[in-house]
């Protein structure tokens, strides 16, 4: 009796919520209702002109190329680093995450800045077809004259976003792009 009174009443909550079914939101909806209010710097009209290299990678993702402040760094100087990107395709759901590996060339310790598109303001399962995404991030002082290379591309957990296509960029096979070279002098 007290199952089938147990029973009766889940039915009578299931009937009750039924007009309350929560749907997923679609990729598109999501992209269209996110607020781009104050990325302005982020968001450009076009790439900054002198850029080099450049890869697509799978889910519609084009690197432009990247510029760095300063553009002759000294051993003492932290360095900014600029990434410019256009946006192929529609991405996906899913979000993906930076990965920068700074590889002195003298066989010195990586620097490994992984990180969240703008600072994590901007999530790639949001950005739009035709938009240039500016990225930022910053490397620390090397101490030394070294020539640093700068590999990079996309991730989320243990698997890495295809690059289908190198437009003067490097790949190493690992699904990485060379994004250039800093030569600290």
């Amino acid at each position: 009796m007290r199952l089938a009174s147990l029973a009766a009443g889940v039915v009578a909550l299931l009937l009750l919520h039924a007009g309350c079914i929560i749907r997923p939101e679609s990729s598109e909806a999501r992209r269209q209702a996110f607020d781009r209010s104050g990325l302005g710097e982020y968001l450009l009209d076009r790439p900054p002109a002198g850029l080099s290299g450049g890869a697509v990678f799978a889910d519609g993702v084009r690197f432009l190329g990247m510029r760095t402040t300063p553009a002759n760094p000294g051993p003492s100087d932290t360095i900014t680093v600029e990434f410019f990107y256009r946006v192929e395709e529609p991405p996906p759901m899913d979000n993906w995450m930076i990965f920068v590996h700074a590889d002195p060339k003298d066989g010195g310790h990586r620097v490994i800045r992984d990180h969240d598109p703008v600072g994590g303001r901007y999530p790639t399962n949001v950005w739009r077809p035709g938009e240039i995404v500016r990225d930022v991030f910053v490397l620390p002082s090397f101490g030394r004259v070294v020539d640093v290379d700068l590999w990079t591309g996309f991730y989320r957990g243990a698997q890495r976003m295809e690059v289908v296509r190198t437009l003067g960029s490097r790949h190493d096979g690992q699904n990485r792009i060379l994004a250039g070279t800093i030569h600290v002098r």
